[in-house]
């Protein structure tokens, strides 16, 4: 409390354990999917297929930002 007083934060509204409980299922399924980069490779990963996050392999990666 002396802590959350002296930098002014407010009170938490919900228990630890329920605050640990949101943050981790916002985190992605302990699950891969087959997809494919943008350069034309296979890889395994843990974005879902129907996710709208591009993939790049390290090569493609290396050229774009190059």
């Amino acid at each position: 409390m002396q802590f959350l007083r002296h930098m002014k934060l407010p009170l938490p509204r919900l228990h630890p354990n329920e605050r640990h409980y949101n943050r981790t299922k916002m985190r992605n399924p302990m699950k891969l999917w087959k997809r494919v980069t943008e350069d034309g490779i296979e890889v395994m990963t843990s974005y879902a297929p129907d996710r709208p996050e591009k993939i790049y392999s390290e090569e493609g990666y290396n050229t774009l930002v190059n």
